[in-house]
């Protein structure tokens, strides 16, 4: 039986909405009381109601392993629950925050490549396990997704659902590649493709035991029942994988308490956030209950986003294969090519003990033993860098923004020349 988890795609933080039959919904901005969404129970016809049906319980969303993952859309990528004053809410909320966005999204990238058929499935398209294709391949998911960001999807002629309809098209790909491989029995990528590489097994040691004498429940240390006992038909580019990239780009921001309080974010800014979210991914061809920003209320959508973690991700780092091994230290030693900022000149020994930390939440002391004097330097102004955002924001924010922007232009002509000289033809040509 083969089960799939992929890369990382969208998702974050969610409110709550007041509806008006007149009106449609509007910002609410201290009320938990009026629901986002309504259970599927409740509404057989989620396109008759102003509210689009939740997402279903996290121990359902392997449901969405037999589905196909890219559901039919057409331009314009407009949902029948719609809310313009969030979309460009959140829209905005992106844009003031990018360094600190793209970050999050990095980080969600390498994350993504601790299951081991993600991995599979990159190493099959040929785009993450060669350095010039890794920096090539995650240049072009930032630029896409801030293309989201700074203009409207939701317009058929514009550049950003030009965007969406590339990626969907690259989708739709790589369900017919994969899919041929399975059908002829040959899996998803050749036997022993990584028998002849190396990795950094002294990293992955200090990581293991480091996990292994944290507090983290022995529940969470092993793959959920829902995967485990999964009998169904198996997609080759199912729904439940774009949950879990959903998931991964967007929804760490929510749980990483430092970020949070780096970002300081308001509810208004995180429900728009949220549902410009739901918007990418309705429009990427997900399914309403395996979109997992959909969510009745902010209490759901933080309890629900730790137990993703918890329950989804946090067993790969248990049970890391070799092929995820190579793959996760080939992106973690280009954030400087892909995260092209001062303040992300990362080593793979800095990254990690980051994840552990920061996003898990547990000491590493023998990750951190490995650091040379100079990573603990970095590692140290990365430090005093989040306490300078959290003692005032702006103009330190702006100044961030500035400088990642640049730096990726930089990069993004270096690398694809003539594509990247304007955002149409990043929209249509950018990526490998």
């Amino acid at each position: 039986m083969l089960k799939l988890a992929f890369w990382g795609c969208f998702f974050i933080g969610t409110f709550t909405l007041n509806v008006s039959a007149e009106t449609g919904p509007e910002i609410c901005a201290s009320c938990n009381e009026n629901l986002l969404c309504v259970p599927l129970s409740d509404s057989p016809s989620f396109t008759k109601s102003p509210a689009p049906v939740c997402s279903v319980p996290l121990d359902n969303l392997t449901e969405g392993i037999g589905i196909h993952g890219v559901s039919e859309r057409v331009p314009p990528f407009t949902p029948p629950w719609l809310n313009t004053t969030l979309y460009h809410l959140g829209q905005k909320f992106a844009r003031d925050n990018i360094a600190i966005i793209s970050y999050c999204h990095y980080l969600g990238a390498v994350i993504a490549f601790s299951s081991r058929e993600a991995g599979y499935i990159l190493a099959n398209t040929g785009n993450s396990d060669k350095r010039i294709n890794a920096i090539k391949n995650n240049l072009s998911h930032i630029r896409h997704l801030w293309l989201w960001y700074e203009n409207d999807l939701l317009n058929p002629n514009n550049i950003a659902a030009q965007s969406i309809t590339r990626i969907r098209s690259i989708h739709e790909e790589a369900s017919k590649q994969i899919g041929a491989r399975l059908q002829n029995d040959l899996g998803l990528v050749d036997k022993g493709i990584y028998d002849n590489r190396t990795v950094n097994e002294r990293l992955w040691k200090a990581i293991d035991m480091d996990l292994r004498a944290s507090r983290i429940p022995q529940k969470y240390r092993e793959p959920p029942i829902p995967l485990l006992t999964y009998t169904g038909e198996v997609a080759p580019f199912p729904q439940f994988a774009m949950t879990i990239a959903q998931y991964l780009f967007v929804g760490l921001t929510v749980i990483m308490p430092e970020i949070q309080e780096v970002l300081k974010a308001s509810e208004e800014e995180l429900l728009g956030w949220n549902h410009l979210w739901a918007v990418i991914g309705h429009a990427l061809g997900m399914e309403e209950p395996f979109n997992i920003a959909l969510q009745p209320d902010l209490d759901s959508i933080k309890h629900n986003y730790q137990e993703m973690f918890n329950t989804y991700i946090l067993p790969n780092f248990f049970n890391l294969e070799k092929e995820s091994k190579v793959l996760m230290e080939m992106l973690l030693s280009v954030s400087g090519e892909t995260l092209p900022s001062g303040i992300y000149s990362f080593s793979p020994t800095i990254l990690m003990n980051l994840i552990l930390t920061e996003l898990m939440g547990i000491a590493a002391p023998r990750t951190m033993g490995l650091l040379t004097f100079e990573e603990q330097q970095r590692l140290g102004s990365w430090t005093r860098l989040k306490k300078a955002l959290r003692r005032s924001k702006q103009p330190l924010m702006s100044t961030l923004n500035a400088d990642i922007k640049r730096g990726l232009d930089e990069k993004g002509r270096f690398y694809y020349g003539q594509v990247y000289t304007s955002q149409d033809s990043i929209s249509k040509y950018m990526f490998l």
